[in-house]
């Protein structure tokens, strides 16, 4: 049995990626909050920045087209980052409460979905990934 060291997991924020088998962590920490480790090693392999902003996580998963999404508390923010260059691509905040849960789907015409959980509300967001967009509540 192997083990990722100095994480702090809550909730839904560990996905593992089935293309490269590597490992996508979310921690519920204000810095180095959304990390890729590698399966095998267990060493870390990529750390996403996100500049000055802190966001205590709940949730992390792997998206299709090197993106990866994840949302928390602190900032009470969701947001898509490019896996290569580490960039946001979308961000919305301003939640009235903390990220908790999420999901992302592509349908069978084409369309991306990404929805999330904040309070007592679902929001279903419809998106491409071409500049960044900003959304607030």
């Amino acid at each position: 049995m192997k083990h990722i060291s100095d994480v702090h997991v809550c909730g839904e924020s560990i996905d593992i990626e089935p293309q490269r088998s590597n490992v996508l962590v979310g921690s519920w920490r204000r810095n180095d909050s959304l990390q890729i480790y590698d399966f095998d090693s267990c060493k870390l392999l990529k750390t996403f920045s996100d500049k000055g902003r802190q966001s205590q996580l709940y949730c992390a998963q792997w998206l299709d087209q090197g993106m990866v999404a994840c949302g928390g508390g602190s900032e009470n923010m969701a947001r898509i980052v490019q896996r290569h260059n580490g960039q946001t691509q979308v961000r919305v905040t301003k939640l009235g409460n903390a990220v908790y849960g999420q999901d992302y789907r592509v349908l069978r015409s084409g369309r991306r979905l990404f929805c999330f959980i904040s309070g007592t509300k679902v929001y279903v967001y419809h998106h491409s990934f071409s500049g960044l967009v900003e959304a607030e509540e």
